[in-house]
């Protein structure tokens, strides 16, 4: 590569017109201009500390993080609406009361956020530190909003 350039909004590669040439079995003088670069737009995306640069449309990908949340919440909260007490469910898996309660909201998200979730189609900046910052809105049109979804979901 001769050099590249980001700007806000893309990223621009220009290719050495003699390592490019060789790569692809040609001279380099047989070669338009046009193919030694290269632009692309991209989108850089915030989540909790760390960027994300996204160029065209990626594949779903599932966060592990709220995965594993999502299926704790549930089993907490499944064992809550049982008469488990909170105490009991913290002591047994290791984490503090207030832990579990805070986590355990999860569990009140609607059905199409936590398919969303499921399939790794929720905004790159939900994460589970958004939704755990503030208490879930029951609501499930607060909850679209307030999370980015679009159109109230």
């Amino acid at each position: 590569m001769d050099d590249g350039q980001i700007t806000k909004n893309g990223i621009v590669l220009r290719l050495n017109a003699d390592g490019t040439a060789e790569a692809l079995e040609m001279q380099p003088n047989e070669m338009d201009r046009a193919v030694r670069t290269i632009e692309a737009p991209f989108e850089l995306r915030r989540r909790g500390v760390e960027g994300k640069i996204v160029i065209g449309d990626c594949e779903p990908q599932p966060d592990r993080t709220l995965l594993r949340a999502l299926s704790s919440a549930h089993d907490w909260a499944a064992d809550l609406r049982n008469g488990r007490p909170l105490g009991e469910i913290a002591a047994a898996t290791g984490h503090a009361e207030a832990y579990i309660r805070n986590r355990s909201q999860l569990a009140f998200l609607s059905p199409a956020i936590r398919s969303a979730i499921l399939e790794g189609r929720q905004p790159t900046n939900l994460t589970l530190e958004r939704i755990i910052r503030k208490p879930v809105p029951l609501d499930w049109g607060a909850q679209a909003r307030l999370y980015g979804f679009e159109g109230g979901q």
